[in-house]
């Protein structure tokens, strides 16, 4: 069993440990963790680099587990949608995908967990990976090497292969970004990155 955190739109790293992980876990349990990219993820906008997070309702000081995470009421889906736009209606194939990430933003449930699990959900199937299951309770770390945890990795490649960016023209090629980066840019033939 591997054990892996619930990300929003994780980079092409968390897909590629996900493909070759034995037995996938993504834990629901873990406890939230401030300036993580539990509630965000990154992009490469014109100008430079984008941080889009989705804003949580206050966590002060309380252990929580990431499953009763609330999104704040004041989240501005159009906000993150207009940066996208920005970001990649130059892309090949944003219009494409577009409106299916509109729908995972603009779900009904105030849970950052669910928007987060249908936004792996919908790259599982675009990568064609296998969906990893789930489980609601914290796996607590041991000693025992019975698991691998990645719940404290940073996904972040160093030799990440190239694929062209929308404003590798300005800024060069960028890594690292969210694998949403990828597929505007390459469609389902990003799935060959991982």
């Amino acid at each position: 069993m591997e054990v892996f955190p619930l990300l929003l739109f994780p980079p092409l790293e968390y897909f590629k440990c996900l493909k070759q992980a034995k037995n996938p876990v993504v834990d629901f349990g873990e406890h939230y963790q401030k300036q993580s990219y539990r509630n965000r993820f990154q992009l490469m906008g014109p100008n430079n680099l984008q941080t889009i997070s989705l804003q949580v309702e206050g966590l002060s000081g309380i252990k929580t587990p990431i499953k009763k995470v609330r999104l704040s009421d004041e989240l501005s889906v159009n906000k993150v949608i207009r940066t996208l736009d920005t970001c990649y209606n130059a892309s090949a194939f944003y219009e494409h995908y577009r409106d299916d990430v509109l729908e995972i933003l603009q779900i009904e449930s105030k849970l950052l967990s669910t928007v987060s699990w249908r936004g792996i959900e919908f790259m599982c199937e675009q990568f064609d990976l296998d969906l990893p299951s789930r489980t609601e309770t914290y796996i607590e770390q041991d000693d025992t090497g019975l698991f691998k945890d990645h719940r404290r990795a940073s996904f972040r490649e160093q030799e990440a292969k190239k694929y062209h960016q929308v404003y590798q023209d300005r800024h060069g090629f960028i890594p690292n970004l969210s694998a949403l980066d990828a597929l505007f840019n390459l469609g389902n033939t990003a799935q060959s990155l991982l």
